[in-house]
């Protein structure tokens, strides 16, 4: 398994299958346990991205909070010390490719922007699993 790259965020592709549906993001949308994990980081994400680009700052929770669904589908506790690295890897992968999107892209490339960059720290988590757990299980 790949270690996610937050430059697919950029591929124009990628946005075109995600169904138009699925496309606004919410805390509402996610386990009660993903948003319980939510608004323990919350604190800690609010010093992260305080000065910050108002959109950057909102693709920056909804990565937060794909990770926070990751850990809750994944049944993997959070705040292990070993699971922490994750939250300021995809934040800090997020924050490198923002520059790079058009801030006049079409509303809806921009709200499936928004479900891509949710994705991209749930798929985070998943290579977090594979690479702590279950890659060791198989080999």
């Amino acid at each position: 398994m790949k270690k996610p790259d937050a430059h697919r965020l950029l591929d124009p592709k990628i946005g075109e299958k995600i169904p138009k549906e699925l496309a606004p993001i919410n805390l509402e949308c996610c386990s009660l346990e993903a948003r319980n994990y939510f608004q323990k980081f919350l604190e800690h994400l609010e010093l992260e991205i305080e000065g910050l680009d108002h959109l950057l700052q909102e693709w920056i929770g909804l990565a937060v909070l794909g990770v926070c669904q990751g850990f809750s589908e994944r049944n993997l506790d959070p705040e292990l010390p070993e699971h922490q690295e994750v939250f300021f890897l995809v934040i800090e992968d997020v924050k490198g490719v923002f520059h790079k999107i058009s801030p006049k892209a079409p509303e809806d490339e921009i709200s499936s922007l928004k479900r891509q960059v949710f994705d991209f720290g749930t798929q985070w988590v998943y290579y977090l699993d594979w690479k702590l757990y279950m890659s060791t299980e198989l080999y």
